[in-house]
């Protein structure tokens, strides 16, 4: 140690008879033995002797968590022949799941001929995984078509009398027993193993430094437990919300101590909900052996994709996903997808092809199933219907193809013609649905004849705490999910009169030239049975009256604007308290049977309020997807509304010189604030908004603006999609314009600002709001990618929306190039190499589906990863463009989803191209 350079000279044999001196005392003779000729054990289990080439030594330094020991015995050639898991990749993924002691090969047959007749593998296996739990994980996850797992004792271990033999017969070089190592040293389809008995222990152990997992601080801990905090943090939550409201009235002492209990409970809260999250790949990992296995049964080739692994859902939710999930994967092969000859006469490849995607949406997790087979065949769904008796002729012709789709989840519903283990029993997608409900999800299917069909799941993230907006209606309080939540309007005088129209039976608001249709809350709970023509008709007339009588006194009228998938309508109500944060509660047994009403809740001053439920509203109310679109709002008018109001913008003022912009659907709410409230820590402010502390931006210590107009009461307005809470502080609301000035990017260029436009005769700034949130916060910004450029063709023609995504793009590490049209882009595209192109819908000249047909029809770079990009979120619009060639469509306000799709479609095209690449060079 004192002369590390030459410390290899140095004759260490005096220490080295000291140690063994001490070795003579001290040492039992047992241990002596076995330190000069370490003796391997053998395992007697089940009657059968497994020899292996390890000592009680080394078992006993196994990883104390490691507390389970089994033989595990595979069988190699049934699995080469099964096309499962090679040894190197069965090593690996055995040493993600424990610790391997030790290999035996055993085969069968004659070694001299080139395949053994049977080739199996024995591993003497730690785990912290008990018995039945690990024989099912190894089975979904390693190809392995035939497992045993055999339970060890410590009774079981025992020295062999006699060591190991590591002999092999003369004619070939294959040792009889051979440590797992050389199975990582051969290659995968190596039909022999030439692996001397010295070379094998070094192998072992550069297999040993190579597969052992790095160590990882754990502790095991019991559900229950979990449960409990998360009931506990529950009731946590309850008090703070009580304590918040009592703070009002308080002293200022009193009020700081309830503001850092506010922030502790909640950053508790956020620190349990993560205890109960699970990745979504732990459901995932069971479905390449499900879908592998039924494709042999069915006698069809099929691949499947799983996206969004990584994503966190609540424990309780992904064990209750895990059947409906499996029944839609195995309907998804079964009906879904053809047999090889019919997909090669109908164009496409043999293979089919399913995708599992989950991903966060809007405080959900979505999760889709689509597959690439014959879609559903309404006319044959129509006639079974008929069939069985589910429906008559005529309320089958006057079906919509929305609801001739939903006809496959009635109960007793099937098109297979004979009954098998796997379809045609008439139960199934009917439980499906309502399992996912039971869940507070939402279930809803796409198909397109001959293309495939899709199915989408959206579920709570969690079904502990949620965030609501507490509406009033009488002397009753109830919670609306926020998830739910768009906005809210409120009509003074003459609007209450003037600006609510009468559609047939039904009453609607014309917000932004898109009419919603309004429900009022306090009609639908004195109408237990859902509201036919008759009853909203006279619900209609009744407040026809009433609000001439609105308008009269000078009150208010006020709606929340929620949404149903992509459809919205308002729910009217006498008051909005606020927001609060709640512990759902289930509903009483005796009240399960309330539509409108998903749970409970106990607010802070200890009295319950009913959580609602949106979907459930909007079925008690008679508004079906058409029916709204009956009410004034067509297909195609809703998708112009959608692309004129992405180009609506949010007017504002921070400072005394400057006018500001932010177009409106990149906004989530505008919060106001009181200034006294705001905390301070080190350079950074905070302020509470929903119940977590909401970092404070500000436009003069970021961008070249005149400072913040000082006032006790400002706003907050808060953006969408941020991994952390924030909001940029606004001393003025101007309005909501609607112009569609382009932006300029030469008159101002400053870092954090996408340009500037004349708005109502002012000079008006467009910050940058995620380039501002990178500038506050540098953890923010998307890490680069390594390697070469990635060139991005991108086609927008709005300027605006352009820059954005421009800015979105090179945040992340590309390079772009931007074109204003198809025609453009088609041009860019011919001409020069691109990694992926980005391309909206709607352009003049040549539209984004034009555009995608020419680039696919054309003999340049074909299978370039294309995603669109729009405003439109109708299926209408999502269904043209799959079928034109793009791979996949975001909605390009939504930064944080948008670029992770672009990094998944970048990558897995160049995996593709280097595999293909590697194919073609062997």
């Amino acid at each position: 140690l004192d002369d590390l350079e030459h410390s290899n000279d140095i004759d260490i044999a005096v220490m080295l008879a000291h140690l063994d001196d001490l070795l003579d005392q001290k040492a039992p003779p047992a241990v002596k033995q076995q330190l000069v000729t370490p003796a391997p054990i053998q395992v007697k289990a089940t009657k059968t002797v497994y020899p292996f080439a390890v000592n009680q030594f080394d078992l006993n330094q196994r990883k104390p968590e490691n507390c389970y020991l089994f033989v595990l015995r595979f069988d190699l050639s049934a699995m080469a022949a099964a096309g499962g898991q090679g040894p190197v990749t069965l090593v690996r993924d055995l040493s993600q799941a424990g610790e391997i002691i030790d290999g035996h090969l055993r085969h069968e047959g004659d070694l001299r001929t080139a395949v053994p007749a049977r080739l199996t593998y024995d591993v003497l296996f730690a785990t912290p995984i008990p018995q039945d739990v690990l024989g099912q994980l190894l089975l979904d996850n390693l190809g392995v078509p035939d497992l045993e797992v055999v339970p060890v004792e410590e009774a079981d271990v025992e020295v062999a009398k006699e060591p190991v033999a590591v002999v092999a017969p003369a004619a070939v070089n294959v040792p009889v027993s051979v440590p797992i190592a050389a199975l990582v040293a051969a290659p995968a389809r190596s039909r022999t193993i030439e692996n001397p008995p010295a070379a094998a222990g070094a192998a072992a152990s550069t297999a040993a430094n190579v597969a052992a997992p790095p160590p990882e601080a754990s502790v095991r801990i019991n559900v229950e437990i979990l449960d409990e905090l998360m009931t506990l943090a529950g009731e946590l939550v309850l008090v703070r919300n009580q304590q918040l409201m009592i703070s009002e009235k308080a002293d200022p002492m009193l009020r700081a101590a309830v503001q850092r209990l506010n922030i502790v409970a909640t950053e508790l809260q956020e620190t349990i909900m993560r205890t109960r999250m699970q990745p979504m790949g732990n459901l995932f990992s069971r479905f390449p052996r499900v879908v592998r296995d039924l494709g042999n049964k069915l006698g069809k080739q099929i691949e499947i994709d799983m996206v969004g692994n990584e994503v966190d859902i609540d424990k309780t939710i992904l064990e209750s996903l895990a059947d409906p999930l499996k029944h839609l994967v195995r309907n998804s092969c079964d009906h879904g997808l053809e047999g090889p000859d019919e997909r090669i006469a109908g164009g496409k490849p043999a293979v089919g092809r399913i995708a599992l995607r989950a991903f966060h949406e809007g405080g959900q997790i979505n999760i889709e199933i689509r597959d690439d087979g014959r879609g559903i065949n309404l006319a044959r769904v129509k006639a079974k219907a008929v069939e069985n008796g589910l429906k008559t002729q005529a309320e089958v012709n006057a079906l919509t193809e929305k609801e001739a789709i939903h006809l496959i989840l009635l109960p007793g519903f099937s098109t297979a013609e004979t009954v098998t283990d796997v379809s045609g029993r008439g139960v199934g997608m009917d439980v499906v649905k309502t399992s996912i409900e039971k869940l507070g999800g939402q279930f809803d299917i796409a198909t397109t004849a001959g293309q495939g069909t899709t199915i989408l799941l959206r579920l709570p993230l969690t079904l502990a705490i949620i965030p609501s907006l507490m509406v009033g209606v009488g002397d009753h309080r109830y919670a609306l999910p926020q998830v739910n939540l768009e906005e809210l309007v409120c009509l003074y005088d003459e609007e209450v009169l003037n600006k609510i129209e009468i559609a047939r039976d039904q009453e609607v608001y014309r917000l932004r030239d898109m009419l919603l249709p309004l429900v009022r809350l306090s009609e639908l709970f004195i109408h237990p049975e859902p509201l036919n023509a008759k009853t909203r008709n006279t619900i209609t007339e009744k407040y026809r009256t009433e609000r001439a009588s609105l308008a009269e006194r000078g009150e208010t009228l006020t709606f929340a604007v929620v949404k149903v998938g992509v459809k919205r309508f308002g729910l009217v109500v006498d008051r909005v308290i606020g927001t609060e944060e709640i512990v759902v509660k289930p509903m009483h047994p005796t009240l399960k049977h309330l539509r409108c009403c998903s749970g409970a809740t106990v607010m802070g001053d200890g009295q319950v309020a009913l959580i609602l439920d949106i979907e459930g509203i909007s079925k008690h109310a008679g508004l079906s997807a058409e029916g709204m679109q009956r009410a004034g709002e067509s297909s195609k008018h809703a998708d112009q509304e959608l692309q004129a109001d992405a180009h609506h913008m949010l007017l504002f003022r921070y400072g005394a010189k400057e006018q500001f912009a932010v177009a409106l659907p990149l906004i989530k709410r505008i919060e106001p604030i009181n200034m006294a409230h705001i905390e301070t820590i080190g350079d950074k402010e905070f302020i509470t908004v929903d119940g977590a502390p909401t970092a404070i931006l500000r436009l003069d210590r970021l961008i070249k603006v005149s400072p913040c107009i000082e006032k006790p009461q400002q706003f907050l307005l808060l953006p969408k999609h941020t991994r952390k809470p924030c909001g940029l502080l606004v001393s003025e609301v101007i309005d909501i314009d609607g112009s569609t000035s382009d932006v300029n990017t030469s008159t101002h260029r400053e870092d954090g600002v996408l340009g500037t436009a004349i708005v109502r005769e002012h000079l008006t700034l467009f910050p940058d709001l995620y380039r501002l949130i990178e500038k506050a916060d540098p953890e923010e910004k998307p890490k680069d990618r390594e390697g070469r450029k990635i060139r991005v063709l991108l086609a927008e023609d709005t300027s605006f929306f352009r820059q954005l995504v421009r800015g979105y793009l090179e945040s992340g590490g590309f390079e772009v190039v931007a074109v204003e049209d198809g025609a453009l882009a088609l041009a860019a595209f011919n001409g020069q190499d691109f990694d992926m192109v980005v391309s909206d819908l709607e352009m003049p000249v040549m539209n984004g589906w034009d555009f995608m047909k020419q680039v696919r029809n054309g003999h340049h770079n074909q299978r370039v990863p294309a995603l669109a990009l729009s405003s439109l979120a109708t299926e209408e619009s999502i269904n043209a463009a799959t079928r034109v060639g793009f791979d996949r469509y975001e909605i390009k306000m939504d930064r944080g989803r948008f670029l992770v799709a672009v990094n998944e479609m970048v990558d897995r095209h160049i995996r593709r191209g280097v595999v293909a690449g590697a194919g073609a060079a062997s």
